[in-house]
């Protein structure tokens, strides 16, 4: 029997071998992928520039100080942001439109730093079998494609990720670039910058992380989100269990 898997099982390409050396370098936690995680998540209201402006004492702000925001990933599926917004103080037509608009931005942040956190700071680079390893002057890149889309990895001469690039159908692509610190469990993931190309319009991002101990993993403490060229709104995360909640 173990001679028949060992004879049915593809062999690595030049690109994962690549990358499994790659990932011995990075200080990645793959057992929050297979255990799955939770989080309570409390957003800086006053970062956003919706809110700065509106007076500490009404409906819109105690609606949004009651409102619970949660990660949550289970084992080994796919994250789940939930969050729950009270029916009091009751708002105007206005103040819950602008309520409904904080919720949907506070989704997209926690979902989008969550899929950035994934690839570069839990599992650590991968690519499907597809992938493609080349040499490019000094640095390396890799290339695959998964349906229409074309993604390009490029890492340094010490296989320190530099950019991560995605090509869509439609023209527009995301160009990432990581950055990681070095510390004793190889290199930790701290942030991204990001540029989204579309329509004509390019829009700057970027996610910065700091960590604490939870269960002996790595885990976000403070995230920080910038969009364009406005201010940074913080997310700090609280309660976090490793494990089914």
């Amino acid at each position: 029997l173990v001679r028949v898997e060992f004879q049915g099982r593809r062999k690595p390409n030049r690109a994962e071998v690549f990358l499994e050396k790659v990932r011995q370098r990075y200080a990645n936690e793959p057992g929050l992928s297979r255990e799955g995680f939770s989080c309570r998540v409390e957003p800086e209201w006053g970062d956003f520039p919706a809110m700065r402006h509106v007076p500490g004492g009404s409906p819109l702000w105690k609606r949004m100080r009651r409102t619970r925001v949660k990660l949550q990933v289970a084992k080994a599926g796919a994250p789940l942001t939930e969050i729950k917004m009270p029916k009091k103080p009751r708002l105007d037509v206005q103040q819950t439109a602008e309520a409904n608009r904080l919720v949907t931005a506070v989704r997209r942040m926690v979902d989008g730093f969550y899929m950035t956190w994934l690839p570069f700071g839990i599992e650590g680079p991968s690519a499907p079998g597809n992938a493609k390893l080349k040499k490019a002057g000094n640095k390396w890149v890799i290339e695959y494609r998964q349906g229409d889309i074309t993604d390009w990895m490029s890492f340094d001469k010490e296989r320190r990720m530099l950019h991560f690039t995605e090509l869509m159908p439609d023209g527009a692509a995301v160009e990432e670039s990581p950055q990681f610190s070095a510390g004793p469990g190889g290199l930790l993931y701290t942030g991204t910058d990001f540029v989204i190309h579309q329509d004509g319009r390019n829009t700057h991002c970027s996610y910065q992380v700091q960590y604490q101990k939870v269960g002996g993993y790595q885990m976000p403490k403070v995230v920080s989100v910038r969009v364009s060229q406005g201010h940074a709104v913080r997310f700090r995360f609280r309660d976090c269990k490793a494990g089914k909640d």
